[in-house]
């Protein structure tokens, strides 16, 4: 069938109540050509009309935000009545086709229990959104014909998203930035949160790195963390200035970033930290500076031998350097950093 094809097709309504009988039994929903896309076991719930759309992918498998394949239909179903309580049973169908596109962009899927579903309040469409997304646990599946099915337990009706059995990533903090302008503190950061309806968030500042206090609390959807977000701080401290992002789930989950460290002062740099130390291969060097420019970087062992030298463009505010010390033998070793008006600092790490 090329129902839905690359476009929303409504599906012709059905009807389940007290009245119709049909409480009780599984009730199909099928696409203008008669094809089986879902069916419906109220469990006695009186649901009323059902209005329902289906959407086919024709193009590439589709990919989340957060990077996980989803097949190529999803399945709008939506009931006069939303279950008030318990739960209803829901069959999804798709075809040989589409099952296998899918297991071919994400191998990880071995056969039909590796399939879930996610619910969202999306409208029917082509990609995947919307908010108060849940992860659903297959009760079920099996085929019919050629097609195949997964069946789950759900308290209400939405939009129907098939996937893998690991769809959402918990919430993460992407980043969080800061730099200088003028003698503004700029701060800018990212968190993926398609999990949750919406999160929290609190970017804190502190004077010595330990005690925080809040700056700016937000609430984001999780259409909204599709965006950045930004916040400048026009009266930083004298000094040194730590930030970092908190994140709290709606179950009270908490997240924090790495900090950031801005100088409020006329002149200078510091190296911050290098991390991982004790490093295996890579770190990275935390530099935060107050201007711009270049910064000549060496690396030293304790007698004083330079092992490598490099120069890297700095901007005003914190800035992350990616260091390669797989060369290095085990050992502790020195980095030096030079600026353009001659100050040095110095960082020690050791090599495994």
């Amino acid at each position: 069938s090329t129902v839905g094809a690359g476009a929303c097709a409504d599906i012709a309504g059905t009807v389940i109540d007290a009245n119709s009988n049909n409480t009780s039994a599984v009730v199909p929903i099928l696409d203008a050509t008669g094809n089986i896309v879902a069916s419906i076991n109220s469990n006695g719930k009186n649901l009323g009309p059902i209005t329902s759309a289906l959407y086919r992918n024709t193009g590439a498998v589709r990919t989340t935000t957060g990077g996980q394949k989803y097949m190529d239909r999803n399945i709008t179903i939506t009931p006069a009545i939303q279950p008030s309580s318990g739960v209803v049973d829901v069959r999804l169908y798709f075809t040989a086709a589409e099952f296998s596109s899918l297991q071919t962009a994400d191998p990880s899927i071995t056969g039909l229990a590796s399939l879930t579903s996610t619910k969202t309040s999306q409208a029917c469409g082509a990609t995947f959104g919307g908010v108060n997304a849940v992860l659903l646990t297959q009760s079920g599946n099996g085929t019919l014909g050629t097609d195949s099915y997964i069946d789950f337990s759900i308290p209400s009706f939405s939009t129907f998203f098939i996937t893998g059995s690991q769809t959402l990533l918990p919430v993460s903090i992407e980043y969080l930035r800061g730099s200088k302008q003028a003698s503004n503190n700029v701060l800018d950061w990212k968190v993926t949160c398609t999990t949750e309806p919406s999160i929290s968030m609190s970017l804190e500042r502190s004077a010595d790195g330990r005690s925080f206090r809040s700056l700016e609390d937000q609430t984001a959807t999780a259409t909204r963390c599709l965006q950045s977000f930004n916040y400048v701080d026009a009266t930083p401290l004298a000094g040194y200035n730590y930030y970092r992002l908190k994140t709290v789930t709606l179950d009270g989950k908490v997240k924090y970033s790495s900090i950031v460290v801005l100088l409020n002062k006329e002149k200078g740099f510091e190296l911050i930290s290098i991390v991982p130390n004790p490093v295996q291969n890579t770190a990275i060097l935390s530099l935060t500076t107050v201007k711009g420019g270049k910064i000549e970087l060496s690396v030293s062992d304790v007698t004083g031998k330079v092992m490598s030298k490099q120069s890297k463009i700095v901007i005003a505010g914190n800035n992350p350097i990616n260091m390669n010390f797989a060369a290095l033998s085990a050992g502790t070793y020195i980095i030096t950093a030079v600026n353009a008006d001659g100050e040095i600092k110095t960082t020690r790490f050791v090599k495994l």
